[in-house]
């Protein structure tokens, strides 16, 4: 019994719909073809067919969705890294954005991500800067 929960756990594991965390100087962002140099910020966009694009920015995420209306958003995943945890991709619906007055991404987006509300209003607080909802990031 106890092997057929772990066969299943890793079933679960396998099939879940995050991706993979960004890789620092090996991942390349799919709208500005950098490779990924900072571990705050980022995003991924997993497409209804399956296809994973990766970005350095949270304005590469963001134009790459300008630029391709062909993709029905409501049916695509999106996340963004969590700024106070490198690495970690957060669903960008459960993300707390922050347009930042202090930090800029790697192609100068002024875009950043918390996983927790209470911590970017302390980054608010200290840093400056403007809450912002995921509708406003989104077409």
């Amino acid at each position: 019994m106890k092997q057929f929960m772990y066969l299943c756990l890793l079933t679960l594991l396998a099939c879940s719909s995050a991706p993979t965390q960004l890789i620092v100087g090996k991942d390349v962002c799919s709208f500005c073809k950098m490779t990924v140099s900072d571990n705050r910020f980022g995003g991924a966009l997993r497409s209804p067919k399956g296809k994973t694009y990766l970005f350095d920015d949270a304005e590469c995420l963001h134009n790459f969705i300008k630029e391709h209306k062909e993709f029905d958003f409501n049916k695509c995943s999106l996340w963004l890294v969590d700024f106070s945890n490198p690495h970690y991709l957060m669903d960008i619906h459960q993300a707390y954005l922050v347009k930042s007055i202090h930090y800029k991404g790697p192609m100068s987006g002024d875009i950043i991500a918390f996983s927790s509300k209470v911590t970017a209003l302390n980054y608010i607080k200290v840093q400056g800067g403007e809450e912002i909802g995921a509708n406003t990031f989104l077409p």
